[in-house]
Order: C-alpha cells, then sequence, then structure tokens
C-alpha cells in the first residue's frame, strides 16, 4: 500500500479493528479461539507477502544488514541519484538548477525551482513570451537560472521530441558526464 492510500485506510482500519475487538468479546470461547488463529494466519501470510515484495522492488534490507551501503542502494534504486551527486560535487555552490520533466530535486543540495507535476511549468510561459531562443536565454539567466540537470531518460526524450519548435544546434550546449546531463543556460 501507498502512503496515500494508509492515510485514507487508516481511519476504517482503526474502526473496523475496533468493532472487531468488540464483536469478539461477546463470542464463544471456540468461536473466538478459531478467530484469533485465522486472524494470526493472515497477519503472517500478509506480513511475508509485504517482506517479499519490498525485497523484489527495493532490497532495502541489505543496507540494515550492512551488506551494501546507503548510496550504492540509492543509486542502483533512484534513478537521478548520480545526477544529483555529480551536481553537487561539481556545480557551483552558487547554482541555481531549472527542472524540466523532472519533480524531485531532493538529493540536489542546490537551489531549484521543480514545479509539481500537476502544475503549469513556468518554462511553458517563458517560452510562448519569447521570440527568439536568445529571448528565452537571457529571461532564464534574469531568473537566476545557471544550470538545468536532467536524468539520462529525460534527456533522451527531449532529443527524440519531433514536436521541438527549436533545431538541437540553437539550443545551448550540454555539459556530460556518463549518464549526467545538464544544458547551461
Amino acid at each position: 500500500m501507498t502512503s496515500t492510500t494508509t492515510r485514507f485506510l487508516n481511519p476504517a482500519l482503526m474502526l473496523g479493528l475496533s468493532l472487531l475487538a468488540t464483536l469478539l468479546t461477546k463470542m464463544p470461547k471456540a468461536i473466538f479461539a478459531i478467530t484469533i488463529v485465522v486472524l494470526t494466519a493472515l497477519g503472517v501470510w500478509g506480513t511475508s507477502h509485504f517482506v517479499s515484495l519490498h525485497s523484489q522492488v527495493f532490497s532495502s534490507e541489505k543496507v540494515a544488514l550492512g551488506q551494501e551501503s546507503g548510496e550504492e542502494c540509492a543509486k542502483r534504486t533512484i534513478d537521478h541519484f548520480e545526477t544529483a551527486t555529480f551536481a553537487n560535487e561539481h556545480l557551483p555552490s552558487d547554482a541555481k538548477l531549472l527542472f524540466i520533466g523532472e519533480s524531485r530535486p531532493f538529493y540536489f543540495n542546490k537551489a531549484s525551482l521543480a514545479p509539481y507535476p500537476y502544475h503549469e511549468h513556468p518554462l511553458g510561459q517563458w517560452i510562448r513570451e519569447a521570440a527568439s531562443t536568445e529571448e528565452l536565454r537571457e529571461k532564464l539567466r534574469k531568473e537566476g537560472f545557471t544550470i538545468s540537470p536532467s536524468t539520462q531518460g529525460n534527456l533522451n526524450a527531449c532529443m527524440t521530441n519531433t514536436n521541438c519548435s527549436h533545431s538541437t544546434d540553437q539550443m545551448p550546449p550540454f555539459m556530460t558526464s556518463g549518464s549526467k546531463n545538464y544544458r547551461i543556460l
């Protein structure tokens, strides 16, 4: 279950457990014992199923058991972790990041703009207002942005987008290091 699902189901779960406890106190001892055995079996099955799925997806128990470092786990499970590490180590401390197609700036220790995915990105408005790529670049510089980081997946999507109104030779250059890409603004 996701945290959102859990948050909305918690009141129902608490009410259901309270009701179950009340009903169990009113039942005969034999039915009470059978119910406790069944609920315990279902609890053990549910917990083992959750742990199994968690291991398949995250494998974070390796970190807890000291078999893997937290950084290695983050590299394996968070697609932008290497990009963030590179940015933190190599970009100036006053760099301001403009995230395009990314709303998770958590590991970037720089000032940034990463709008919520369901809100319009300010860049859309700036593009509509700009008469040329130079005017857009100046607007971005005026706003204080110096770098636009991208994961390899976002970069590939951007480069294969045929609806782009500007050719890539008109766009600012990329600074590339492995799978870490940055558009210099």
